[in-house]
C-alpha cells in the first residue's frame, strides 16, 4: 500500500470534518489513489528509503533512474548480452561512473581499457556504455526523499475530496450557506469558482498547494 500518512492520522484530521468518521471509511482504495495522484502531478517520488531499481540497458554512455534524488549507490551491476555480468566500480579513482543526485544521470566517466561492456546482440563491444537489454541494469542505493508535511496535508485533502463522493452525508467540505430558522449566511464562493483572496473551498486549497509545490520544484530546478 503506497501513502505518505498512515490512517490513523488521516482520521484525526477528518474527525474535525465528522465526528463520527471512523477508520474504516479510509479504505486502502482512497489512499493509493491520493497517492498516485500526488504522484502523477507533481512528477516526483515522495519518499525515501533503500531500493534496488531494474532499468534497461540502452545502449549509451548515460542512464537516468526513474526515482530522484540518488541520495547514495552502493551496486551497479550490468547483464551484458552474452548473460555475464560486471560491476562498475563507483569511488575511487578507478571509479566507472558519476551521477547528478538532482536529475539522476548516471554517466560512464572517460573510458578506460578495463571496462568492457557488450553493446549489441551480436557481441561487437563497446567502450563505457550501458549494454542494450530489457531490465539488464540493477542498481542499488538511496533515492527519494521524505514527503514534507505539505505532501501529506495534500494527500489528506484528496483523501477527504473523495470521501465527498462516495459519502456525501458525512463529509461536506464546501458550505457556501446555511439556514437557521429565518437567519441565513454565506462563508464565500463555490470552490469550483473561488478567486484569489476569497473561500478557497477544498477544490481551490488542492490546486493552491500543488501550485506550490511546482512552483518549488522549478526555482530548484534553476
Amino acid at each position: 500500500m503506497a501513502t505518505y500518512i498512515s490512517k490513523s492520522e488521516v482520521l484525526e484530521f477528518l474527525l474535525g470534518v465528522n465526528p463520527n468518521a471512523v477508520i474504516g471509511d479510509i479504505t486502502d482504495l482512497i489512499l493509493n489513489q491520493a497517492w498516485s495522484i500526488i504522484e502523477k502531478r507533481t512528477g516526483r517520488s515522495w519518499s525515501y528509503g533503500s531500493e534496488v531499481l531494474t532499468l534497461n540497458g540502452n545502449g549509451e554512455s548515460f542512464i537516468f533512474v526513474p526515482k530522484v534524488p540518488i541520495v547514495s549507490l552502493s551496486s551497479i551491476v550490468v547483464t551484458k548480452s552474452n548473460m555475464e555480468t560486471t560491476t562498475l566500480t563507483l569511488t575511487g579513482s578507478e571509479r566507472d561512473v558519476w551521477w547528478d543526485t538532482e536529475t539522476g544521470r548516471i554517466q560512464f566517466v572517460t573510458p578506460t581499457s578495463s571496462t568492457l561492456i557488450f553493446y549489441d546482440r551480436d557481441d561487437i563491444y563497446d567502450v563505457n556504455k550501458f549494454s542494450k537489454g530489457y531490465g539488464n541494469i540493477a542498481i542499488v542505493g538511496i533515492f527519494g526523499e521524505e514527503a514534507p508535511d505539505m505532501i501529506k496535508y495534500l494527500q489528506t485533502l484528496l483523501i477527504l475530496k473523495a470521501l465527498t463522493f462516495q459519502q456525501s452525508k458525512n463529509y461536506k467540505s464546501d458550505v457556501i450557506m446555511e439556514q437557521i430558522g429565518k437567519y441565513e449566511y454565506r462563508i464565500g464562493t463555490p470552490s469550483g469558482q473561488a478567486v484569489q483572496n476569497q473561500y478557497r473551498g477544498l477544490d481551490g486549497t488542492i490546486e493552491f498547494i500543488f501550485s506550490l509545490i511546482s512552483n518549488v520544484a522549478d526555482i530548484q530546478a534553476i
